[in-house]
Order: structure tokens, then sequence, then C-alpha cells
């Protein structure tokens, strides 16, 4: 009976924790869930992220960041951790076989190549300032039937905490969708699952 009880507790806990999660639309992308030690990018503080990447990078901005909690308000708890989800959308201008539930086996060695090719060279043009420790080796995994690849990395910006990053890339033909999870390594206790747990929650839903 202590068991039962126990166990009841403990999946109570599990489901009020979950319930503080937030369901977030993105218009022409789908559907993601948002723990409750983030929140969605916005404000003065997405002006200055777009400010900052403008000048870096010739890349799409993000659709939607999420960041730690209070950042919005410039709270100074929420700069004492790190972690970032960044979902992007680009419109490709040739259209492409590959579609949302791509069988990769089909990939040839040559194919992999070009890709994670196309990776290394993405981070040789990151800002002498960032520091890269190791690349992660390319794989493919399928979540909620869409077929994605992915890549990662262990980078430092200047003199702050090692960050491990991590790109989920997935097409719908004439477009391509890009998840990225990224957090400090020695917070991956404090981040990582609920991080992953986010990513699973993904969606796709091009009609909203």
């Amino acid at each position: 009976m202590k068991k039962l009880i126990f166990l009841f507790f403990l999946s109570v806990g599990y489901v009020n924790s979950y319930a503080q999660w937030a369901n977030v639309e993105i218009n022409g992308v789908g559907t993601i869930d948002m723990p409750p030690t983030m929140e969605v990018q916005e404000g003065l503080n997405k002006k200055i992220y777009e400010q900052y990447s403008k000048t870096r990078t010739t890349r799409t901005l993000p659709k939607i960041i999420f960041q730690p909690k209070g950042r919005n308000n410039r709270a100074d708890s929420s700069f004492q951790r790190y972690a970032n989800i960044q979902i992007t959308a680009v419109l490709l201008s040739d259209s492409t076989d590959i579609g949302v539930d791509f069988d990769y086996s089909k990939f040839s060695q040559e194919d992999k190549k070009l890709i994670y090719d196309g990776f290394k060279a993405e981070v040789s043009t990151y800002p002498s300032n960032v520091k890269i420790f190791e690349l992660y080796p390319l794989t493919f995994v399928k979540i909620n039937n869409i077929s994605y690849y992915r890549v990662g990395l262990k980078r430092q910006l200047d003199n702050n905490p090692p960050v491990i990053a991590y790109t989920y890339k997935f097409f719908d033909h004439k477009k391509a969708f890009d998840i990225v999870i990224s957090w400090r390594e020695n917070e991956a206790k404090y981040w990582k699952d609920d991080l992953f747990k986010s990513l699973n929650s993904f969606k796709y839903n091009p009609n909203l």
C-alpha cells in the first residue's frame, strides 16, 4: 500500500510539473512545448540579439527563440545560466526530393560527406573569439515521424563556460527547418532533460 501511495504522489508530481509547460504555436512551422524555466525571446532582448546577429552572420534569423526565463526583463538571475532553443525556417531557391519523412538510409557516403563538409564550412566562419573543442558526428534520427539529420559541437565564447549545441535539420521539399538546442556543459543537469523533452514535443504543421 505504501508503495502504491508513493507511486501515486510521484505521478501527480510529474503531471503537475509538466502542466506548467506552455505549448507554443509557430506560424507556418508547427507547435513545441516550452519548459517553465524558459520564455520566448521578445522586446528589447530580441532587438539586441538581432542587431548582434546581423553583424556576425548572413544566416536567416530564427522564427522563435526560447531563452532562460527573466531575460526579457533583464533580470540578473536569468543571466547566471545559459540554454537556448532556436527554430529557423528557410525557403529554398530550388525544390529538393527530401520530404518530412525522408528515408536517409538511401544516402550514399558521398551524400553524408557533403552534409558534414557543409557543417564544417559553416563552423569555420565563426568569430575568432569562439573556440571549437569538438565536432560531433553526423547522425540521422526520427522523432514524431519527422526525419532529421543531426550535427553538433562543443564551443566556448571568450571565457564563458563551454556550450554543447546540436542542430536538428529537416526538409519539406521547398523549405528547410533547423531546431537548435544548446546548454552550458556544466549545467547539463539543470537543462538537458527539458531541452530534449521540448525537442521531442515538436510537431510539424505548415498550415498554422
